[in-house]
């Protein structure tokens, strides 16, 4: 794993299960990420992922049962890999929070992204 630097943009990604918790072992594979570095998660199922969860912290990556926990780390940005009918509510909590985020829909096939 490549060392922190100034440019690194501490962020959280919430969810350990399904798309997001492919998401973050292939965050967990990458060295070269210039500009975000992963510190924190939050799911409240972590137990269900105990491998994961153990890879996280091994990297020093917390884990967060809350999402109330993970907004008041000290993340800058977070991702949001949830159901489409929970973008609106997560990603008014972490606006109120002063967090950057971003949520990502699949409609017909097409990826889209949009950062909020």
């Amino acid at each position: 794993m490549t060392s922190p630097s100034q440019h690194d943009e501490p962020f959280g990604l919430v969810g350990l299960g399904g798309y997001a918790g492919g998401a973050c072992l292939n965050i967990l594979k990458r060295t070269g990420l210039q500009r975000l570095r992963l510190t924190a998660v939050h799911d409240p199922a972590a137990e269900n992922f105990p491998d994961l969860v153990s890879q996280l912290k091994e990297r020093g990556i917390a884990v967060y049962k809350t999402y109330e926990e993970l907004l008041a780390s000290p993340i800058k940005a977070l991702w949001l890999p949830v159901p489409i009918d929970l973008h609106r509510s997560f990603t008014e909590k972490a606006l109120a929070a002063a967090r950057r985020c971003c949520a990502r829909s699949r409609r017909r096939g097409a990826s889209r992204m949009s950062m909020r």
